[in-house]
């Protein structure tokens, strides 16, 4: 096995390990904590992203998702999933100021059609190896569902975060070079 194939494989690892934890710590009977901990989760990663990739971290302080959301989509970090990520803050929204409201099929749609093409298809196709590795019976069939559309949604904010500072790691060593190439040809 060479060095390329061994860095995949402890990457899939840590992904299974990373969606594993997500998976537990959404888990519930009760749709509205899924929503809860799974907004809370991304937040936070959207935190992550942002903090990681501009460089006055105050920015943030007193910001509503809203804003973050706006501003990372502005810097082009989100790789189109600025229409998953309101859909998920709308839906958190809709619990928050109606006590009435309910997730139902129509929801757990309209937020799946938010997805960009591929990443819906690919969530279609691998619904069901995604259940059996995940689901145990303990909870709604549909609560786990829209639990495993959340967390496909956090793990592309993720892997946006990853691909987003590498980019911004490459950048910055670009700039050094052309600041060290003016210093040599002088």
């Amino acid at each position: 096995m060479n060095l390329e194939q061994k860095l995949r494989m402890e990457q899939a690892s840590e992904c299974k390990i990373i969606n594993r934890d997500f998976m537990k710590d959404t888990k519930s009977n009760e749709i509205l904590i899924i929503i809860l901990k799974s907004h809370l989760y991304i937040e936070r990663e959207l935190i992550k992203i942002l903090t990681e990739t501009i460089i006055d971290q105050k920015i943030l302080k007193g910001t509503t998702f809203k804003q973050k959301l706006d501003l990372a989509n502005s810097m082009g970090i989100i790789d189109g999933f600025y229409g998953s990520l309101g859909k998920v803050n709308s839906i958190r929204n809709s619990y928050a100021h109606d006590l009435d409201f309910t997730i139902d099929e129509k929801i757990f749609e309209d937020l799946l059609s938010t997805l960009p093409k591929e990443d819906k298809d690919d969530f279609l196709s691998e619904y069901d190896t995604w259940k059996a590795f995940f689901y145990d019976g303990s909870i709604p069939e549909f609560n786990f569902k829209m639990q495993l559309l959340l967390n496909n949604i956090w793990f592309a904010l993720v892997s946006c975060r990853v691909h987003a500072k590498a980019a911004i790691e490459l950048r910055l060593k670009e700039k050094e070079i052309e600041k060290l190439s003016k210093y040599v040809s002088m």
